[in-house]
């Protein structure tokens, strides 16, 4: 067994340089490597795509926002477009009433003028609605 797997439960990874921990020998190695990436070969973005599930969809964001629209993700980039924020849900047995639509008098949107983007990472949870209804519901907001 060599000295190198002493290191392994102590690897942090930074970007070109690798540096090990060892508590064994209370020491540290530091690797340097270098990335190469192929002279033909570029960066692109992933292709706009809508992930399994509805078009429209409510989305829970950190901090408390709630909001829905026509959802679709390129990569981690996220986008709702015809999106409202929802301020009052106007429901007795929470937000998963809202699916079918929204509450008639009772729930209250904000409409956005603009699309609302957020990453990926920053969603708490979503949840498939029926498209029609809000679709409806956010032309007239």
């Amino acid at each position: 067994m060599s000295d190198f797997n002493l290191y392994l439960p102590y690897i942090l990874s930074f970007t070109g340089i690798m540096v090990v921990f060892s508590a064994q020998a209370m020491s540290m190695v530091v690797f340097a490597r270098t990335m190469r990436l192929p002279a033909n070969k570029t960066k692109t973005k992933a292709a706009t795509k809508t992930k399994a599930g509805s078009e429209y969809r409510i989305v829970i964001l950190q901090r408390g926002w709630v909001v829905v629209g026509k959802f679709t993700q390129t990569g981690e980039d996220c986008t709702l477009e015809k999106a409202a924020v929802i301020r009052t849900w106007g429901t007795s047995k929470g937000l998963t009433e809202l699916a079918m639509g929204p509450l008639a008098g009772k729930t209250i949107l904000d409409k956005t003028p603009y699309p609302i983007r957020f990453h990926e990472l920053t969603v708490v949870a979503t949840l498939d609605v029926n498209g029609a209804a809000w679709a409806s519901a956010l032309s007239q907001a």
